[in-house]
Protein backbone atom coordinates (compact mmCIF):
# COMPACT_ATOMS: atom_id res chain seq x y z
CA UNK A 1 0.00 0.00 0.00
CA UNK A 2 2.68 2.21 1.01
CA UNK A 3 4.75 1.69 -2.27
CA UNK A 4 1.49 3.00 -3.96
CA UNK A 5 1.30 6.18 -2.12
CA UNK A 6 4.78 6.90 -2.12
CA UNK A 7 4.28 6.63 -6.62
CA UNK A 8 1.29 8.50 -6.12
CA UNK A 9 2.78 11.35 -4.34
CA UNK A 10 5.56 11.48 -6.85
CA UNK A 11 2.80 11.93 -9.74
CA UNK A 12 1.36 14.38 -7.27
CA UNK A 13 4.02 16.85 -6.86
CA UNK A 14 5.19 17.13 -10.50
CA UNK A 15 1.74 17.95 -11.04
CA UNK A 16 1.13 20.79 -8.76
CA UNK A 17 4.70 22.03 -10.22
CA UNK A 18 3.36 21.82 -13.68
CA UNK A 19 0.45 23.70 -12.40
CA UNK A 20 2.48 26.57 -10.19
CA UNK A 21 4.60 26.88 -13.63
CA UNK A 22 1.24 27.59 -15.27
CA UNK A 23 -0.06 29.86 -13.27
CA UNK A 24 3.50 31.75 -13.75
CA UNK A 25 2.52 31.68 -17.63
CA UNK A 26 6.26 29.48 -17.90
CA UNK A 27 3.50 26.94 -19.33
CA UNK A 28 0.81 27.40 -21.61
CA UNK A 29 -2.65 25.94 -20.98
CA UNK A 30 -2.19 23.77 -24.12
CA UNK A 31 1.40 22.66 -22.51
CA UNK A 32 0.19 22.17 -19.07
CA UNK A 33 -2.81 19.55 -19.97
CA UNK A 34 -0.30 17.70 -22.57
CA UNK A 35 2.23 17.38 -19.74
CA UNK A 36 -0.53 16.32 -17.26
CA UNK A 37 -2.06 13.60 -19.46
CA UNK A 38 1.90 12.30 -19.39
CA UNK A 39 2.16 11.96 -16.13
CA UNK A 40 2.59 8.21 -14.65
CA UNK A 41 3.76 6.34 -12.32
CA UNK A 42 7.34 4.25 -12.02
CA UNK A 43 5.33 0.86 -13.86
CA UNK A 44 3.80 3.48 -16.29
CA UNK A 45 0.42 3.33 -15.15
CA UNK A 46 -1.79 6.73 -14.93
CA UNK A 47 -3.40 7.04 -11.51
CA UNK A 48 -6.96 6.36 -12.82
CA UNK A 49 -5.50 3.19 -14.08
CA UNK A 50 -5.96 1.77 -10.28
CA UNK A 51 -9.38 2.20 -10.34
CA UNK A 52 -9.12 3.48 -6.84
CA UNK A 53 -11.92 5.36 -5.22
CA UNK A 54 -11.94 7.18 -1.73
CA UNK A 55 -11.51 4.02 0.42
CA UNK A 56 -8.98 3.21 2.64
CA UNK A 57 -7.14 0.04 0.59
CA UNK A 58 -8.07 -3.69 1.34
CA UNK A 59 -10.82 -1.94 3.12
CA UNK A 60 -13.63 -0.65 0.53
CA UNK A 61 -16.23 -0.07 3.27
CA UNK A 62 -14.22 2.19 5.49
CA UNK A 63 -14.95 5.63 3.47
CA UNK A 64 -12.07 8.36 3.80
CA UNK A 65 -14.97 11.01 3.35
CA UNK A 66 -18.47 10.98 2.90
CA UNK A 67 -19.46 9.12 -0.47
CA UNK A 68 -16.18 8.19 -0.95
CA UNK A 69 -16.94 4.68 -2.50
CA UNK A 70 -18.40 6.80 -5.21
CA UNK A 71 -15.36 9.42 -5.90
CA UNK A 72 -12.68 8.20 -8.09
CA UNK A 73 -9.14 9.10 -7.39
CA UNK A 74 -7.86 10.88 -10.45
CA UNK A 75 -4.60 12.71 -11.14
CA UNK A 76 -6.31 15.92 -9.65
CA UNK A 77 -7.31 14.50 -6.47
CA UNK A 78 -4.15 12.26 -5.48
CA UNK A 79 -2.78 14.39 -2.96
CA UNK A 80 -6.03 14.39 -1.40
CA UNK A 81 -5.98 10.94 -1.34
CA UNK A 82 -2.76 10.34 -0.19
CA UNK A 83 -3.68 12.39 2.67
CA UNK A 84 -6.61 11.16 3.58
CA UNK A 85 -5.45 7.60 3.63
CA UNK A 86 -2.18 8.35 5.59
CA UNK A 87 -4.06 10.65 8.53
CA UNK A 88 -7.01 7.75 8.71
CA UNK A 89 -3.72 5.15 8.90
CA UNK A 90 -1.66 6.81 11.44
CA UNK A 91 -4.64 8.97 13.85
CA UNK A 92 -8.16 7.65 13.12
CA UNK A 93 -7.49 3.78 13.18
CA UNK A 94 -5.68 4.49 16.65
CA UNK A 95 -8.07 6.29 18.44
CA UNK A 96 -9.63 3.30 19.72
CA UNK A 97 -6.27 2.15 21.38
CA UNK A 98 -5.47 5.41 22.84
CA UNK A 99 -8.90 5.69 24.52
CA UNK A 100 -8.64 1.83 25.80
CA UNK A 101 -4.84 2.99 27.18
CA UNK A 102 -6.29 6.11 28.44
CA UNK A 103 -9.07 4.44 30.40
CA UNK A 104 -6.70 1.53 31.82
CA UNK A 105 -4.27 4.18 32.85
CA UNK A 106 -6.67 6.31 34.44
CA UNK A 107 -8.03 3.06 36.46
CA UNK A 108 -4.81 2.81 38.03
CA UNK A 109 -3.43 6.29 38.15
CA UNK A 110 -6.58 9.15 38.22
CA UNK A 111 -5.03 10.96 35.03
CA UNK A 112 -6.40 14.32 36.63
CA UNK A 113 -3.65 13.46 39.39
CA UNK A 114 -1.18 14.87 36.79
CA UNK A 115 -2.63 18.36 36.18
CA UNK A 116 0.04 20.15 38.84
CA UNK A 117 2.47 19.17 37.07
CA UNK A 118 1.15 20.26 33.42
CA UNK A 119 -0.52 24.03 35.62
CA UNK A 120 1.47 26.88 34.11
CA UNK A 121 2.95 27.73 37.79
CA UNK A 122 5.00 24.03 37.50
CA UNK A 123 8.79 24.36 36.72
CA UNK A 124 8.89 23.31 32.91
CA UNK A 125 9.90 19.37 32.43
CA UNK A 126 8.77 18.67 35.89
CA UNK A 127 6.64 15.62 35.18
CA UNK A 128 9.29 14.60 32.11
CA UNK A 129 12.33 14.53 34.43
CA UNK A 130 9.90 12.65 37.55
CA UNK A 131 9.28 9.80 34.13
CA UNK A 132 12.17 9.66 32.43
CA UNK A 133 15.06 11.30 34.59
CA UNK A 134 16.83 14.71 34.34
CA UNK A 135 18.69 16.51 31.66
CA UNK A 136 22.77 16.78 31.92
CA UNK A 137 23.07 20.03 33.40
CA UNK A 138 27.17 20.74 33.89
CA UNK A 139 26.67 21.13 38.03
CA UNK A 140 26.02 17.49 37.96
CA UNK A 141 29.16 16.52 35.72
CA UNK A 142 31.77 19.32 36.54
CA UNK A 143 31.56 18.89 40.58
CA UNK A 144 34.52 16.67 41.22
CA UNK A 145 33.64 16.58 44.73
CA UNK A 146 30.19 15.57 44.38
CA UNK A 147 31.17 12.79 41.58
CA UNK A 148 33.75 11.62 44.34
CA UNK A 149 31.09 10.67 46.63
CA UNK A 150 29.04 9.61 44.44
CA UNK A 151 30.54 7.18 42.22
CA UNK A 152 32.48 4.69 44.02
CA UNK A 153 35.41 2.20 43.61
CA UNK A 154 35.69 -1.17 44.64
CA UNK A 155 36.97 -4.44 43.44
CA UNK A 156 40.88 -3.49 42.53
CA UNK A 157 40.62 0.20 42.98
CA UNK A 158 40.50 2.28 46.18
CA UNK A 159 39.35 5.85 45.98
CA UNK A 160 43.18 6.87 46.05
CA UNK A 161 43.51 4.66 43.11
CA UNK A 162 44.75 6.67 40.01
CA UNK A 163 42.40 4.66 37.18
CA UNK A 164 39.57 5.63 39.64
CA UNK A 165 40.75 9.85 39.81
CA UNK A 166 41.12 9.38 35.88
CA UNK A 167 37.62 8.54 35.32
CA UNK A 168 36.67 10.97 37.62
CA UNK A 169 38.92 13.59 35.55
CA UNK A 170 37.16 11.86 32.41
CA UNK A 171 33.48 12.59 33.29
CA UNK A 172 34.08 16.47 34.61
CA UNK A 173 35.77 17.10 30.91
CA UNK A 174 33.38 15.11 28.98
CA UNK A 175 31.62 17.54 26.10
CA UNK A 176 27.54 18.24 27.03
CA UNK A 177 26.67 16.50 23.42
CA UNK A 178 28.87 13.44 24.40
CA UNK A 179 27.08 13.06 28.09
CA UNK A 180 23.62 10.97 26.82
CA UNK A 181 25.84 8.70 24.66
CA UNK A 182 28.55 7.98 27.37
CA UNK A 183 25.21 7.41 29.87
CA UNK A 184 23.60 5.57 28.26
CA UNK A 185 27.14 3.26 27.48
CA UNK A 186 26.98 3.02 31.15
CA UNK A 187 23.30 2.85 32.77
CA UNK A 188 21.32 1.71 29.31
CA UNK A 189 19.90 5.30 29.92
CA UNK A 190 20.51 8.91 28.08
CA UNK A 191 19.52 10.36 31.64
CA UNK A 192 20.57 10.13 35.01
CA UNK A 193 17.75 9.61 37.20
CA UNK A 194 16.34 12.72 39.89
CA UNK A 195 19.15 14.09 42.00
CA UNK A 196 22.04 13.30 39.64
CA UNK A 197 24.92 10.69 39.83
CA UNK A 198 23.60 10.28 43.55
CA UNK A 199 19.85 8.98 42.86
CA UNK A 200 21.36 5.94 40.68
CA UNK A 201 20.45 2.82 42.61
CA UNK A 202 22.62 1.28 42.87
CA UNK A 203 25.73 3.81 42.73
CA UNK A 204 27.64 3.99 39.52
CA UNK A 205 30.77 1.88 40.82
CA UNK A 206 34.22 1.34 39.08
CA UNK A 207 36.18 -2.21 39.06
CA UNK A 208 39.00 -3.87 37.79
CA UNK A 209 39.04 -4.85 34.18
CA UNK A 210 41.65 -7.97 34.57
CA UNK A 211 43.41 -8.81 31.09
CA UNK A 212 44.14 -12.11 29.76
CA UNK A 213 47.65 -13.65 30.15
CA UNK A 214 49.47 -11.93 26.89
CA UNK A 215 47.59 -8.75 26.59
CA UNK A 216 48.59 -5.71 27.71
CA UNK A 217 45.67 -3.70 29.66
CA UNK A 218 45.96 -0.24 27.23
CA UNK A 219 44.49 -3.02 24.38
CA UNK A 220 41.52 -3.44 26.19
CA UNK A 221 38.16 -2.11 26.10
CA UNK A 222 36.53 -0.78 29.28
CA UNK A 223 32.89 -2.63 29.78
CA UNK A 224 29.65 -2.53 31.86
CA UNK A 225 27.41 -4.14 34.05
CA UNK A 226 24.45 -2.01 33.51
CA UNK A 227 21.94 -3.92 35.46
CA UNK A 228 24.41 -2.97 38.51
CA UNK A 229 25.75 0.23 37.13
CA UNK A 230 29.42 -1.26 37.07
CA UNK A 231 32.05 0.03 34.87
CA UNK A 232 34.71 -2.27 34.63
CA UNK A 233 37.99 -0.93 33.42
CA UNK A 234 41.65 -2.19 33.13
CA UNK A 235 44.34 0.23 35.18
CA UNK A 236 45.19 1.97 31.36
CA UNK A 237 49.33 3.45 31.63
CA UNK A 238 47.99 7.38 30.77
CA UNK A 239 44.67 9.51 31.25
CA UNK A 240 45.06 9.92 27.65
CA UNK A 241 44.57 5.70 27.05
CA UNK A 242 41.54 6.52 29.24
CA UNK A 243 39.93 8.55 27.39
CA UNK A 244 40.40 7.47 24.01
CA UNK A 245 39.16 3.61 25.01
CA UNK A 246 35.95 5.33 26.64
CA UNK A 247 35.60 7.46 24.08
CA UNK A 248 35.90 4.37 21.62
CA UNK A 249 33.53 2.44 24.14
CA UNK A 250 30.58 5.17 24.17
CA UNK A 251 30.62 5.90 20.30
CA UNK A 252 30.42 2.09 19.45
CA UNK A 253 28.37 0.35 22.40
CA UNK A 254 25.62 1.68 22.03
Amino acid sequence: MFSTLAEFQIVANKAAEIEKQCAAKKLSEEVKNRQLQSLTIANGSRVEDYALAFTLPCHDDIELIQGGKDREVLLENAQDYVDLVLHFTFHETVKLQVQAFRKGFNAIFPIASLAPFTHSSSQDGELEAMVCGSRCSDAEWQNREELLKHIAPDHGYTRQSEQYLHFIRYITELEPDRRPGFLKFLTGSKRLPLGGFKGLSPLLTLVLKRESPGQHPDQILPSVMACQNYVKSPRYSSYAVLKARFDYAAREGQ
